[in-house]
Protein backbone atom coordinates (compact mmCIF):
# COMPACT_ATOMS: atom_id res chain seq x y z
CA UNK A 1 0.00 0.00 0.00
CA UNK A 2 1.38 3.38 -1.00
CA UNK A 3 -0.33 6.68 -0.10
CA UNK A 4 -0.02 9.67 -2.45
CA UNK A 5 -1.61 13.10 -2.70
CA UNK A 6 -2.71 14.42 -6.11
CA UNK A 7 -4.35 17.84 -5.98
CA UNK A 8 -7.36 17.69 -3.66
CA UNK A 9 -7.55 13.88 -3.60
CA UNK A 10 -5.76 11.31 -1.48
CA UNK A 11 -4.83 8.15 -3.35
CA UNK A 12 -4.08 4.80 -1.76
CA UNK A 13 -2.39 2.40 -4.17
CA UNK A 14 -2.90 -1.23 -3.15
CA UNK A 15 -1.13 -3.80 -5.28
CA UNK A 16 0.12 -7.35 -5.24
CA UNK A 17 3.91 -7.42 -5.33
CA UNK A 18 6.53 -10.01 -4.60
CA UNK A 19 8.64 -9.41 -1.52
CA UNK A 20 11.77 -9.17 -3.69
CA UNK A 21 10.25 -6.19 -5.54
CA UNK A 22 10.38 -3.95 -2.43
CA UNK A 23 13.01 -1.34 -1.75
CA UNK A 24 13.43 -1.43 2.05
CA UNK A 25 14.14 2.33 2.14
CA UNK A 26 10.58 2.96 0.88
CA UNK A 27 8.90 0.76 3.52
CA UNK A 28 7.23 2.49 6.49
CA UNK A 29 5.74 -0.63 8.16
CA UNK A 30 5.64 -4.39 7.68
CA UNK A 31 2.60 -5.94 9.35
CA UNK A 32 2.70 -9.14 11.34
CA UNK A 33 0.25 -11.45 13.09
CA UNK A 34 -3.17 -11.61 11.44
CA UNK A 35 -2.08 -8.91 8.98
CA UNK A 36 1.12 -10.67 7.91
CA UNK A 37 1.99 -9.93 4.31
CA UNK A 38 0.76 -6.33 4.32
CA UNK A 39 3.44 -3.71 3.67
CA UNK A 40 2.87 0.03 4.10
CA UNK A 41 5.18 2.18 1.98
CA UNK A 42 6.22 5.72 2.80
CA UNK A 43 4.15 8.46 1.22
CA UNK A 44 5.41 9.41 -2.21
CA UNK A 45 5.06 12.61 -4.20
CA UNK A 46 3.57 11.05 -7.32
CA UNK A 47 5.61 7.91 -7.95
CA UNK A 48 3.71 5.76 -10.37
CA UNK A 49 4.43 2.37 -11.80
CA UNK A 50 2.26 3.26 -14.76
CA UNK A 51 0.00 0.41 -15.75
CA UNK A 52 -1.92 2.72 -18.08
CA UNK A 53 -5.61 3.46 -17.77
CA UNK A 54 -7.52 1.39 -15.23
CA UNK A 55 -9.55 -1.39 -16.77
CA UNK A 56 -12.52 -0.64 -14.55
CA UNK A 57 -13.61 2.09 -12.13
CA UNK A 58 -16.37 2.30 -9.52
CA UNK A 59 -17.25 5.57 -7.79
CA UNK A 60 -19.58 6.35 -4.93
CA UNK A 61 -20.38 9.20 -2.57
CA UNK A 62 -20.01 9.13 1.21
CA UNK A 63 -21.77 11.50 3.57
CA UNK A 64 -19.62 12.03 6.66
CA UNK A 65 -20.41 13.83 9.88
CA UNK A 66 -17.59 14.90 12.16
CA UNK A 67 -18.86 14.13 15.66
CA UNK A 68 -16.55 16.73 17.23
CA UNK A 69 -17.66 19.68 15.10
CA UNK A 70 -20.97 18.41 13.68
CA UNK A 71 -19.75 19.44 10.23
CA UNK A 72 -21.26 17.59 7.27
CA UNK A 73 -18.72 16.48 4.69
CA UNK A 74 -19.46 14.93 1.31
CA UNK A 75 -16.71 12.79 -0.14
CA UNK A 76 -16.32 11.14 -3.55
CA UNK A 77 -14.53 7.79 -3.44
CA UNK A 78 -13.27 5.93 -6.48
CA UNK A 79 -11.91 2.42 -6.83
CA UNK A 80 -9.82 1.92 -9.98
CA UNK A 81 -8.90 -1.64 -10.95
CA UNK A 82 -6.07 -3.18 -12.98
CA UNK A 83 -5.99 -6.92 -13.67
CA UNK A 84 -3.37 -9.54 -14.40
CA UNK A 85 -2.82 -10.10 -18.08
CA UNK A 86 -5.27 -12.51 -19.66
CA UNK A 87 -8.16 -11.80 -17.26
CA UNK A 88 -11.40 -12.08 -19.23
CA UNK A 89 -13.61 -8.99 -19.46
CA UNK A 90 -16.53 -10.61 -17.64
CA UNK A 91 -14.19 -11.73 -14.83
CA UNK A 92 -12.91 -8.15 -14.49
CA UNK A 93 -16.42 -6.77 -14.06
CA UNK A 94 -17.43 -9.59 -11.70
CA UNK A 95 -14.33 -9.26 -9.49
CA UNK A 96 -14.70 -5.46 -9.20
CA UNK A 97 -18.38 -5.76 -8.31
CA UNK A 98 -17.70 -8.52 -5.76
CA UNK A 99 -14.84 -6.49 -4.25
CA UNK A 100 -17.08 -3.44 -3.87
CA UNK A 101 -20.02 -5.45 -2.54
CA UNK A 102 -17.82 -7.05 0.13
CA UNK A 103 -16.24 -3.69 1.00
CA UNK A 104 -19.54 -1.97 1.79
CA UNK A 105 -21.36 -4.97 3.29
CA UNK A 106 -23.60 -3.41 5.98
CA UNK A 107 -22.78 -5.90 8.76
CA UNK A 108 -19.06 -5.00 8.71
CA UNK A 109 -18.88 -1.63 6.96
CA UNK A 110 -15.64 0.11 7.99
CA UNK A 111 -16.25 2.81 10.59
CA UNK A 112 -13.44 5.18 9.64
CA UNK A 113 -10.74 5.90 7.06
CA UNK A 114 -8.21 3.52 8.57
CA UNK A 115 -10.76 0.71 8.73
CA UNK A 116 -11.84 1.34 5.14
CA UNK A 117 -8.26 1.28 3.83
CA UNK A 118 -7.39 -1.77 5.95
CA UNK A 119 -10.42 -3.66 4.64
CA UNK A 120 -9.38 -2.89 1.04
CA UNK A 121 -5.90 -4.21 1.80
CA UNK A 122 -7.20 -7.37 3.49
CA UNK A 123 -9.56 -8.06 0.59
CA UNK A 124 -6.65 -7.79 -1.85
CA UNK A 125 -4.93 -10.55 0.14
CA UNK A 126 -7.87 -12.87 -0.47
CA UNK A 127 -7.57 -15.61 -3.06
CA UNK A 128 -10.93 -14.67 -4.64
CA UNK A 129 -9.30 -11.42 -5.86
CA UNK A 130 -6.02 -12.84 -7.18
CA UNK A 131 -6.92 -11.65 -10.70
CA UNK A 132 -6.79 -8.04 -9.47
CA UNK A 133 -3.26 -6.72 -9.89
CA UNK A 134 -3.79 -3.25 -8.41
CA UNK A 135 -6.51 -1.10 -6.83
CA UNK A 136 -6.23 2.67 -6.55
CA UNK A 137 -8.54 4.09 -3.88
CA UNK A 138 -9.17 7.81 -4.35
CA UNK A 139 -10.88 9.90 -1.67
CA UNK A 140 -11.77 13.54 -2.30
CA UNK A 141 -13.89 15.90 -0.25
CA UNK A 142 -16.35 17.79 -2.43
CA UNK A 143 -16.87 21.49 -1.91
CA UNK A 144 -20.34 22.53 -0.86
CA UNK A 145 -21.20 23.82 -4.36
CA UNK A 146 -20.50 20.49 -6.08
CA UNK A 147 -21.80 18.17 -3.37
CA UNK A 148 -25.22 16.52 -3.57
CA UNK A 149 -27.55 17.64 -0.79
CA UNK A 150 -28.44 14.15 0.40
CA UNK A 151 -28.03 10.52 -0.54
CA UNK A 152 -30.73 8.82 -2.60
CA UNK A 153 -30.53 5.57 -0.62
CA UNK A 154 -28.26 5.25 2.35
CA UNK A 155 -26.88 3.12 5.14
CA UNK A 156 -25.73 4.81 8.32
CA UNK A 157 -22.93 3.50 10.47
CA UNK A 158 -22.01 5.27 13.66
CA UNK A 159 -18.67 5.49 15.44
CA UNK A 160 -17.36 7.75 18.18
CA UNK A 161 -15.70 10.26 15.82
CA UNK A 162 -17.57 10.11 12.51
CA UNK A 163 -20.27 8.11 10.86
CA UNK A 164 -20.27 7.05 7.26
CA UNK A 165 -23.30 7.15 4.99
CA UNK A 166 -22.46 5.74 1.54
CA UNK A 167 -24.93 6.90 -1.06
CA UNK A 168 -26.19 5.37 -4.24
CA UNK A 169 -26.80 5.25 -7.21
CA UNK A 170 -23.44 3.76 -7.96
CA UNK A 171 -21.65 5.21 -10.96
CA UNK A 172 -19.80 2.58 -12.94
CA UNK A 173 -17.25 3.44 -15.62
CA UNK A 174 -15.76 0.58 -17.59
CA UNK A 175 -12.78 0.90 -19.93
CA UNK A 176 -12.93 -0.13 -22.70
CA UNK A 177 -16.62 0.53 -23.14
CA UNK A 178 -16.99 -2.68 -25.08
CA UNK A 179 -15.24 -5.98 -24.36
CA UNK A 180 -12.18 -6.65 -26.54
Amino acid sequence: MTPTKKGEATHIKIERRRRLAFDDSDVAHVAGGQHKGLVINKQTADEENDLGKPQLQLSFTCFLIDQKTGEHIVEMRKLKFWYVEGTEYLDQVTRAYDFFKELIKPDDLPRDYVGFIKKCMKQMQGSQYKQIKKVDLSMQQLNKDNAPLSPDIYLALFSPDIYLVPSFPLQICIWPLFPP
